[in-house]
């Protein structure tokens, strides 16, 4: 969605790489915008459609992975990474865990 002119140039560079990609991607003005997206403000100046662009809700991705989890009786850490290892070929080898607050 583009608001002004600068927000226009960078729905420009998204149709000029999406292009360079091969891949499907239209200019739409502010009217069709809104047409797709009725909540849209009217300030909006026009945007792009591209079909092919995919993106994951990570709030519902965490929820499956954990459902799966649960499915297969497969134990879950939970906390978060204070300090990662590097082995052999400088893989991460292991990491110290706090506990989630």
């Amino acid at each position: 969605m583009a608001l002004d002119a600068s927000d226009r140039a960078v729905v420009d560079e998204l149709l000029a790489l999406q292009h360079s990609l091969g891949l499907e991607a239209t200019r739409l003005s502010g009217r069709a915008c809104r047409e797709l997206v009725p909540a849209l403000a009217p300030g909006i100046r026009g945007g792009a459609a591209v079909p092919g662009d995919h993106q994951v809700d990570n709030r519902r991705l965490v929820t499956a992975l954990v459902t799966a989890l649960a499915r297969t009786g497969t134990a879950m850490v939970t906390g978060r990474a204070t300090e990662v290892t590097r082995g052999p070929r400088d893989r991460p080898t292991g990491s110290v865990w706090t506990t989630a607050r």
